[in-house]
């Protein structure tokens, strides 16, 4: 990987995605040079400091291993090793504001912005021999191949958000062959758990998401948003309510997903609530909910009071519990429908997408045994 460039890489995710290609191709210790392509400069200098500083921080764990690369070095302390580490491998990344200033980039990664149109004019313009690693997570691959005019040099790299802390990497392979036993060694490198998604829009993790957002919106018709938010969030024990979510991952995002999978693949769920949000500028109004999430997560006991609580949950008679269990079981569901849809090759896949990319302590299946 001698010249690699990241599209959007002055982005959240861009961002992310630059500096894990940095770390990795810093410590491999060959010549390289890294191109971070983004039309709005404004954040340049931002992200300078961000990818020095994370590369200090990391490299400074990794002092030991540093120091065989200067091993015939004049060089003696840690800090000069440190300082001279940073000083050339932070001149090996280059910002531009066009595509064609990288044209000679063999490995483009692409992380704009989430709209096929966009997507494919931005893709058309890379150099024509590069291989394309895409960030969607929603438009099939086979649309951009085929508008871009990019045959078998394109792949579905999904990193989930942020880049560097989040464990999962969800490859979307249009067929089999080198592109994707590269990707996979390359996410391998990348210290990323691997899932396989089949090219359906919105692949497995917003396969499953957009529908719990579909249902969440029909059960707070008759439920309210705060039942709902406290059922998703405190009584199934994850890091966030499922409205909690599509804030974080920001409304019109959400929605941009759902027109895309409703375009292009077997969903069709309703968010008419959601777009008056958006044009409305406005939101739920939900207190903040705690969730003892963090703490489970690290208990040893984890599983033991997981199976306790859910069971709880079953013989509790109060609206809030009945709501939760049946939020539970739609999930286990859709699960399975990303299954028989040929999404996901088997449940377990899906298991993994939800613990390691949403953070769930536990997959709906693998609890709801114990109320059945």
């Amino acid at each position: 990987m001698k010249k690699v460039a990241v599209l959007g890489g002055l982005g959240k995710m861009g961002r992310g995605i630059a500096l894990l290609l940095l770390e990795m191709l810093s410590f491999e210790n060959e010549p390289f040079e890294l191109h971070l392509i983004d039309p709005n400069q404004k954040a340049r200098d931002e992200v300078r400091n961000y990818l020095a500083e994370s590369l200090k921080r990391s490299s400074e764990k990794r002092i030991v291993e540093l120091r065989k690369l200067y091993t015939h070095s004049p060089l003696v302390s840690n800090s000069e090793i440190l300082d001279t580490f940073l000083k050339e491998k932070l001149a090996n990344v280059f910002f531009h504001q066009f595509v064609e200033e990288a044209n000679d980039c063999e490995w483009i990664f692409e992380a704009a912005l989430e709209t096929l149109d966009f997507k494919v004019d931005l893709l058309k313009r890379t150099p024509k021999k590069a291989l394309i690693f895409t960030n969607t997570s929603s438009i099939p691959i086979h649309l951009l191949e085929e508008k871009a005019g990019l045959k078998d040099r394109i792949i579905g790299f999904h990193f989930y958000n942020p880049p560097p802390m989040q464990p999962l990497m969800e490859i979307i392979s249009i067929k089999e062959g080198p592109l994707k036993e590269l990707s996979l060694d390359l996410a391998r490198k990348m210290k990323k758990t691997v899932v396989f998604s089949n090219d359906v829009a919105g692949f497995i993790g917003n396969g499953h998401f957009l529908r719990e957002v579909d249902l969440a919106f029909q059960l707070a018709k008759k439920e309210g948003f705060e039942k709902v938010e406290l059922a998703t969030k405190k009584l199934l024990m994850r890091p966030m309510g499922i409205f909690e979510l599509m804030d974080f991952v920001g409304y019109q995002v959400v929605y941009n997903i759902a027109e895309v999978m409703k375009t292009y693949g077997p969903y069709k769920g309703d968010l008419t609530q959601l777009k008056q949000w958006i044009d409305q500028k406005t939101k739920p109004d939900i207190k903040p909910i705690e969730s003892d999430w963090k703490t489970l997560a690290k208990s040893p006991d984890k599983e033991k009071i997981i199976k306790e609580r859910i069971q709880q949950l079953h013989n509790d008679n109060s609206k809030e519990a009945e709501l939760a269990i049946r939020f539970l079981e739609q999930s286990s569901h859709f699960m399975e429908e990303l299954v028989d849809l040929k999404v996901a090759h088997n449940i377990k896949d899906v298991a993994e997408v939800l613990k390691l990319g949403f953070h769930h302590l536990y997959a709906p299946n693998e609890v709801l045994y114990a109320i059945r």
